[in-house]
């Protein structure tokens, strides 16, 4: 249970989802000694943050009440006290009229449910694997004290027998209360046990494929009721970010998967594709826009994404569409401009092993301070086979071709101030300056790098080609 309730936010996006509710109200009373004449709060979890339902009165006797007449949705919920502590309890969407009494003093202990059996068993775990987990953290303190690796040794030995009897009594709980919300949420706890290594088989290796494979064997996507707890969307993260390849492709069929499984449930599908959706459209490594591509073109139909209007498919879907021929990969389209002098110059036609293509001001303060690197950068790499394409995108071309001569900016220099090219759609130039590094058959090998990114990048590349 944690001390401190560190969130407080109202949730915008989610409050409209149906999920399950109760259809004739709710009441819950508390009464908590040590707190009167002040506010409580009523918060619930969703995905890995808490946010705010209702602030209720505590009165004099430090009782208060929560009450809805209204569709509530199931999770587990909070109540948040004057310290900013806080006891959790459990909205399954059956029982509708329970109380829960406590003391400041210790809020799990001293906890009494009435009227809610699947609360009463929850408080039940939750009393015992709390001073489990305290016996857990006292040995572990011990441990990083310990003199010699027999110790060490022992104290692990009494780690994993406290632990064992915690998975034990989970599961425990969970069997004696099967088909209940509580026994839905531990069984979601649940990490594979993995087996005895077969034998010719790489040991590491197939205990990642196990761990993997069997990772969502006991979470039920059909329970939308999960994503108001920190367990379901944890796991999401941890086997997208930790359990898979972070490479387009492995990431594309990790998508795939988790989408499938979440259409047990309209809610959980939504939450799942969405979340994907919005991790990889701006991803920080490079390459990973192809896994928003692939969301959107894949989910995005109406009657898929049940939960947008036409106007945002149609935004959603016309950014996929910009990004698709930008992907990593993918054949740079291709530019025809002219010089400083007039003379005409494709971008296709660039003789080079590799070429930088280059879109700046040379009003924008990061291009000045970009140019110069890029500048050094093209002294020294350019006998290796190394062009730079520039398209400015200033209309004034005086100015342009003066910054250059300045600056003998000796690459190839193009404008189009008339913008007849539309090379900002063509490559999404809403800023500057932007960056694409393109191989001799001008597919897209980088892109959006800083330029002392793109300069080490460069010389890895020359020297494994020279190699």
């Amino acid at each position: 249970m944690k001390k401190n309730f560190l969130h407080w936010f109202f949730l915008i996006a989610f409050l409209a989802v149906s999920l399950p509710a109760f259809s004739t109200g709710i009441k819950i009373q508390f009464t908590v000694d040590g707190f009167k004449d002040t506010t409580a709060l009523i918060a619930y979890h969703f995905t890995d943050k808490q946010y705010v339902s209702d602030t209720v009165k505590i009165d004099s006797r430090g009782r208060f009440v929560f009450e809805r007449d209204t569709m509530l949705q199931g999770g587990i919920y909070m109540a948040v006290m004057p310290d900013q502590r806080y006891f959790e309890f459990l909205i399954n969407g059956t029982e509708t009229n329970f109380s829960l009494e406590t003391s400041k003093s210790d809020y799990i202990k001293n906890m009494k449910v009435r009227g809610s059996k699947e609360n009463q068993a929850f408080y039940e775990y939750l009393k015992y694997i709390t001073p489990k987990g305290r016996e857990v953290e006292q040995r572990r303190r011990r441990m990083a004290n310990a003199d010699s690796e027999e110790k060490i040794d022992e104290i692990r030995a009494e780690i994993q027998s406290i632990e064992k009897s915690v998975r034990d009594y989970r599961r425990d709980v969970a069997k004696k209360h099967n088909g209940t919300f509580l026994s839905n949420l531990l069984n979601a706890m649940e990490e594979p046990e993995i087996p005895e290594v077969p034998e010719g088989e790489d040991p590491q290796m197939f205990r990642y494929q196990y761990y993997k494979t069997h990772f969502f064997d006991k979470v039920d996507f059909s329970d939308s009721r999960l994503l108001r707890t920190p367990i379901f969307h944890s796991k999401i993260v941890q086997y997208i970010e930790r359990l898979t390849p972070q490479h387009p492709d492995s990431l594309i069929q990790t998508a795939d998967y988790l989408v499938e499984k979440a259409r047990a449930n309209k809610d959980i599908f939504r939450h799942v594709v969405v979340h994907i959706t919005s991790t990889f459209e701006r991803h920080k490594i490079m390459g990973m826009d192809a896994v928003f591509v692939h969301m959107v073109e894949n989910y995005y139909s109406g009657d898929q994404a049940f939960w947008m209007d036409e106007a945002r498919l149609l935004r959603i879907r016309d950014r996929a569409s910009t990004l698709k021929p930008l992907l990593i990969g993918k054949k740079a389209q291709n530019i025809r401009l002219q010089d400083t002098n007039g003379n005409w110059h494709s971008l296709l036609d660039v003789d080079a092993d590799y070429t930088v293509l280059y879109f700046w001001d040379p009003d924008c303060g990061h291009c000045r301070r970009s140019t110069p690197k890029l500048k050094t950068m093209y002294d020294e790499l350019n006998e290796d086979g190394v062009e730079i394409f520039a398209v400015t995108t200033e209309r004034e071309l005086e100015k342009w071709k003066n910054y250059v001569d300045e600056h003998n900016l000796n690459w190839i220099n193009v404008a189009d101030p008339d913008f007849r090219s539309n090379f900002r759609n063509h490559y999404d130039i809403n800023a500057t300056p932007v960056v694409f590094l393109l191989d001799e058959n001008k597919k897209i090998i980088a892109k959006n790098l800083g330029v002392e990114q793109l300069h080490e990048y460069l010389k890895r590349l020359i020297a494994d080609k020279q190699q």
